[in-house]
């Protein structure tokens, strides 16, 4: 059963039969304007539908946008290899196989910008046993450490694998691979700390192990005038070795003489390796001991939050799109521009809610203060801001 053909002799889909009749031009200019505000679900509808799409169909393609790339900085699904997991945007959980790596859905090319990583628990032996793909070829340290641990009567509390690399990486670097590979990532090993950078590594650097509880820091400035490097912390105390020269710090950096271009936040897992990336605006641990002068910003504010409903109409109905249709067609893109922009700002909301608890929790947990951070809901609603 089909639908009878159209006058050019196609058959519309039962999408593209719900829209609103509009010219093409029209439909361009609103692609473009709603692109301009970041709103992608609409953009597509415009683009593929040849029509104004209906209430429900921009709030379907709006939900799929925001699970797709939600608006605020994230690890990407689409920038990931495969094999890993990326649960909820921040936390990252390894393959059983060898190194994989996860980038950061935004990247930086100039200024300075930290990230910070909690390292979680590794896999269990029986984890690992049950998880592993069959006839896998494991490393000879490996198969020793599973065999003796296999050997535990206590098992289950049993850990092996569970090793991460990270540090900052370009797009061409390897996702098959794990940070600091190739020339186009640098990269800290969770075991002595290392350095490495284009398979090179180093290990009396000044740099120090990190495992489970561990947060790990990473911090990139890329700079014409002050030349372009990359630094870590655990903990939130810098790593490298420092001197002071007229009562100035200075040294510090991992690497220097950085290759320019534009840097992702990039996390690679071995063996079931798991860990929960923050790009701010708050973090665990800020980081301490800068070198006198430097400035760090929060990869959170690469991605500017959304813009309210009332901010994206205003900004997409600048420009007389629909000049020669009725006003049923202008309203019918007003309330497609303020149902995406209404989804996006409440994803962001939830986001950043669960943000500052996170670290609310996290820093409670280390006897750290939470004087910084935005009162918890309950408090609020305790003193009477909200039905009350």
């Amino acid at each position: 059963r089909t639908s009878p053909p159209t006058s050019r002799g196609t058959t519309p889909t039962p999408e593209a039969a719900s829209a609103a009749a509009i010219t093409a031009a029209a439909a361009a200019a609103a692609a473009q304007a709603a692109s301009a505000c970041g709103l992608t679900g609409l953009y597509g509808l415009l683009t593929t539908l040849g029509g104004m799409p209906s209430a429900d169909q921009v709030k379907q393609a709006a939900i799929k946008a925001v699970n797709d790339a939600p608006p605020f900085v994230h690890l990407s699904n689409r920038d990931s290899a495969p094999q890993l997991k990326i649960e909820d945007f921040t936390k990252v959980i390894g393959g059983m196989q060898g190194y994989r790596m996860a980038r950061a859905s935004h990247g930086v090319s100039q200024g300075t910008f930290y990230f910070e990583v909690l390292v979680l628990s590794p896999p269990t032996i029986q984890d690992i046993q049950a998880k592993l793909p069959p006839n896998v070829r494991l490393g000879n340290k490996l198969q020793k450490q599973l065999q003796e641990l296999s050997k535990n009567k206590d098992s289950t509390s049993s850990h092996a694998g569970g090793n991460l690399r990270i540090g900052w990486s370009m797009r061409t670097g390897d996702l098959q691979a794990p940070v600091g590979y190739d020339k186009w990532s640098y990269g800290l090993r969770d075991i002595a700390g290392s350095r490495i950078h284009d398979s090179k590594r180093e290990d009396n650097w000044g740099g120090e192990s990190f495992g489970p509880g561990d947060v790990v820091g990473f911090c990139i400035s890329l700079s014409a005038s002050d030349g372009n490097h990359i630094r870590f912390f655990k903990n939130g105390d810098a790593l490298g070795n420092f001197v002071v020269r007229k009562g100035k710090r200075e040294g510090g950096a991992a690497f220097e003489d950085v290759i320019d271009g534009t840097y992702y936040p990039a996390i690679s897992s071995y063996m079931g390796g798991t860990c929960l990336v923050n790009f701010g605006p708050y973090f665990i641990f800020s980081p301490r001991s800068l070198p006198s002068g430097l400035k760090v910003k929060a990869m959170s504010q690469v991605c500017p939050p959304p813009q309210s409903p009332q901010e994206a109409v205003n900004a997409a109905m600048k420009e007389k799109i629909f000049k020669k249709t009725d006003d049923s067609l202008v309203t019918r893109f007003r309330e497609a521009i303020e149902i995406e922009a209404t989804i996006r700002q409440e994803a962001y909301k939830t986001h950043m809610a669960k943000h500052v608890e996170q670290v609310r929790k996290l820093r409670q947990e280390r006897n750290l203060s939470t004087s910084d951070l935005p009162a918890p809901t309950n408090e609020k609603d305790n003193n009477g801001n909200d039905d009350e």
